[in-house]
């Protein structure tokens, strides 16, 4: 009955087009809830739907240890949490797997040779003490990882707070391993790539690259407007930092630029966000 609903679902969204077509503008994403809560029959039937109609996947995946070993109890068959996706034909460029605290080498593995993103989302990890995800692991790795807010466990869907909850969350990680005696060389996540994991780094984990994340040309114009110099704006004008800002005569220089990034980050709030585009159309303004 699950696999016949969710056919009919992806029918009535899709009609008898593949979820390629670009002229969909809402597109369904197969959603076992977690491997656990699905038989094999169901996993292995939503892999070969997500196959035949080109569509996205999404699920869980090693976000504390107790569910890690429940999936393994529930698919002894399998090497690892990730080969339960994979063997069911989850696991691709097109899947999205939240959390991913807990991940063995094996799962690391498989996420590599998938092409499958990972969905970082620190506030609910903190929220629900799961642990912390080894962000710069997985980018060494060359996974594509993203932003996700899980407003389910956390408590809020800003991006702004993911960016800054993935910081702190990698620093934390970076300061255990070193309370632990082992020398680290990793370097914290820095504001530009918290900002690329929030646009081009989620593009990338939903197989968008191509359209989505960046404002090269032929992409859609999904963009925010942001001006940091707003009345009772919660960030300081660029001239009251200190800083040496050493104004180039074709613009901003780039420690000047670094320094607007790391204020947007960390200190900008709604009242920074001038306009919001979603492709090329104005939906909000101030």
């Amino acid at each position: 009955e699950t696999l016949q609903t969710s056919e009919a679902f992806v029918r009535a969204v899709l009609g008898e087009d593949n979820a390629d077509d670009d002229s969909v503008p809402v597109r369904p994403i197969v959603t076992p809830r977690f491997a656990p809560t699905c038989s094999a029959r169901c996993l292995y039937g939503l892999g070969d739907l997500a196959r035949k109609r080109g569509l996205a996947v999404q699920s869980h995946l090693c976000e504390n240890p107790s569910e890690t070993a429940f999936a393994k109890e529930c698919f002894p068959e399998a090497t690892s949490y990730a080969a339960i996706y994979n063997n069911a034909g989850l696991l691709g460029p097109r899947s999205i797997m939240a959390h991913c605290v807990h991940m063995s080498d094996d799962d690391v593995r498989l996420m590599r040779e998938s092409g499958a993103g990972v969905s970082h989302c620190p506030n609910s990890n903190f929220a629900l003490s799961s642990g912390i995800a080894d962000v710069r692991r997985f980018l060494d790795q060359g996974i594509p990882v993203g932003l996700g807010t899980d407003v389910g466990a956390g408590y809020t869907p800003s991006i702004l707070d993911a960016m800054r909850m993935a910081a702190a969350a990698n620093r934390a990680l970076i300061a255990a391993s070193r309370d632990a005696g082992a020398e680290t060389k990793q370097a914290p996540l820095s504001a530009s790539e918290l900002l690329f994991l929030a646009t081009q780094g989620g593009a990338r984990v939903m197989g968008m690259q191509s359209q989505l994340g960046s404002l090269d040309p032929g992409k859609f114009f999904d963009a925010l407007v942001v001006d940091l110099d707003v009345p009772n704006s919660p960030v300081p004008s660029a001239n009251s930092t200190g800083a040496v800002l050493n104004h180039q005569q074709n613009g901003e220089s780039e420690l000047e630029w670094g320094l607007r990034t790391e204020q947007f980050v960390f200190l900008a709030d709604d009242r920074n966000i001038a306009r919001v585009y979603v492709a090329g159309k104005l939906i909000h303004y101030l």
